[in-house]
């Protein structure tokens, strides 16, 4: 099941306006509760397991340099089609692994939104 993720303009009228930062950072918070998906018994599911949480770890780090207003190269905000593309070929199959690379394929979608926040509030600093 994919995370429940604040909606773009969700809320009241009586809120104030979001900015692409303040979305960024509750996007964040929101994942950060979101457990990482267990490893596989089968073992394509379980390589790509291990290539997700690799992926998972770049993430983490370019939002915690975003976060903390550091500079963050734009290839490093880049969703992983290759690893979407093969965890799709997975799930898509008949493979005994094909339900884990569904669960992963959640998981990876939720670092996709994240990375797509993570670019729209990049450079966007809070102001003092």
């Amino acid at each position: 099941m994919a995370p429940d993720y604040p909606k773009k303009g969700a809320g009241t009228g009586a809120r104030k306006r979001t900015t692409p930062r303040t979305e960024f950072l509750q996007a964040v918070e929101a994942f950060m509760k979101v457990p990482f998906p267990e490893r596989s018994d089968d073992e394509d599911a379980d390589r790509l397991h291990a290539d997700l949480l690799l992926h998972d770890s770049a993430v983490g780090d370019a939002v915690m340099a975003i976060i903390n207003g550091e500079p963050v190269p734009a290839d490093e905000l880049r969703p992983d089609q290759d690893l979407r593309q093969r965890l799709e070929e997975l799930a898509a199959s008949d493979a005994a692994g094909a339900a884990d690379a569904n669960t992963y394929l959640d998981y990876l979608n939720g670092l996709d939104q994240l990375l797509e926040l993570a670019r729209q509030a990049k450079g966007k600093k809070k102001k003092r």
